[in-house]
């Protein structure tokens, strides 16, 4: 495609599998005007080429050779990921800001993926978890007690 070039990046808003944000061009007085509409039909506004654009989407549209013609759009779809876990950190907007279970033992992900094994439910005692970045039990209460996973203060070690 000679038209553009995108580069995508996380944006403010998780996505599913199969939502589709539509990039449409369009005249103004000034010029092209590329919309962007979100996979419920809002409009995000407009994006500017090769200016970072940061909403829902992030995104940043490069110029190509053959010009932009009004009524020209493309589509953004999202796609499945690799279905590897990664950990949980509340500020993400890649899949990782969903707590799915807790590691039962350290494990060492960081050269290359690697089974680990996780509880998908239970009472925890979140003196005793490792939270990412700046998380702590109070982060994960809510998201975790609709999965099953409880942190509490008082349980006794076994």
């Amino acid at each position: 495609n000679n038209h553009f070039g995108v580069t995508i990046a996380d944006g403010a808003t998780p996505f599913i599998v199969g939502d589709a944000f539509t990039i449409t061009v369009s005249a103004t007085a000034s010029g092209l005007t590329f919309s962007v509409v979100d996979p419920d039909g809002n409009n995000l506004g407009n994006l500017t080429v090769a200016t970072p654009y940061a909403t829902e989407i992030g995104l940043t549209l490069t110029a190509g050779v053959t010009p932009w013609a009004v009524d020209d759009y493309w589509t953004v779809a999202i796609e499945a990921g690799s279905g590897h876990l990664i950990a949980a950190l509340s500020t993400l907007f890649n899949g990782g800001q969903t707590l799915l279970g807790v590691l039962v033992n350290d494990c060492d992900a960081s050269g290359a993926a690697t089974q680990c094994v996780i509880y998908t439910e239970g009472e925890f005692n979140e003196t005793d978890c490792t939270f990412a970045g700046a998380d702590d039990a109070d982060t994960w209460r809510e998201q975790g007690l609709q999965r099953g996973i409880i942190f509490r203060t008082n349980l006794a070690a076994a």
